[in-house]
């Protein structure tokens, strides 16, 4: 919502939330959301009654099925609130495997980033999170030590 939308009440503010979610947001196709079904579902759960945590959970359950790690939903009052939250290493077969397979040239640049180069032309860069900055200053440093 834009800083100049002053929403008093849950039902404005839901409606301005689902609203603002449908003109901007391009993933519902690709993600086979569809978003019209979820305000039939969950708008009727929603009172001018409820306190801003009770919206905000209602909100967050007309996210969940976005599965997006990039959509975040928060109130000052009451905190934040993900359409998908991350289980560490479901889907990555962790680093060994990587130098195993991959990469046996893998070198830790620190604990968060490893990177080694793969064939003259491609190189591989591990970054294990995005989070309290794991040293993106350096990335400038593991590119040029894989240019020679």
């Amino acid at each position: 919502m834009g800083k100049d939308t002053k929403l008093e009440s849950p039902t404005a503010i839901y409606d301005e939330f689902w609203q603002m979610f449908a003109q901007n947001y391009s993933g519902f196709q690709a993600r086979h959301v569809n978003w019209d079904s979820l305000y039939t579902l969950y708008r009727p759960q929603v009172s001018d009654q409820m306190s801003d945590r009770q919206l905000l959970a209602i909100i967050e359950k007309t996210i969940q099925p976005l599965h997006d790690n990039h959509v975040l939903v928060g109130s000052k009052k009451v905190g934040f609130v993900q359409s998908f939250t991350a289980t560490p290493n479901v889907d990555f077969p962790g680093l060994e495997v990587i130098r195993q397979t991959y990469a046996p040239s893998l070198q830790a640049l620190s604990y968060q980033i490893h990177y080694a180069a793969l064939t003259p032309e491609v190189g591989y860069i591990h970054l294990g999170t995005f989070a309290n900055d794991p040293g993106f200053a350096q990335i400038d440093q593991v590119l040029e030590s894989m240019k020679n």
